[in-house]
């Protein structure tokens, strides 16, 4: 199995970003599910047989306590890429874009 580094990352820096705001702004009981949605869409064939389709909330808005539960959990999996992607020999790193 192989994965695309890069992209693993990040995705899971949008995911972060997400909660973070999440976090934030514990006055708002429902937020929408559409950047968290956009966010798994990225993750297709990133990682050689991994489907990520039922990741998807598709749900137009969760609540809040929900809505972290779901961003801890695919954060805390990517993290393992993140974090033993380095030295694994089937993880593709690939190299950035040149301006």
């Amino acid at each position: 199995m192989s994965a695309d580094l890069r992209r693993i990352r990040a995705v899971a820096a949008s995911l972060r970003g997400i909660r973070d705001r999440v976090i934030a702004h514990d006055d708002v009981q429902y937020w929408n599910t559409t950047p968290f949605d956009n966010a798994v869409g990225l993750l297709e064939d990133a990682i050689d047989d991994a489907d990520f389709s039922s990741h998807i909330l598709s749900d137009g808005q969760f609540d809040r306590t929900d809505y972290l539960v779901h961003l801890d959990s695919l954060i805390a999996f990517l993290e393992v890429y993140e974090e033993e992607g380095e030295g694994a020999g089937n993880v593709l790193n690939f190299p950035g874009r040149k301006s």
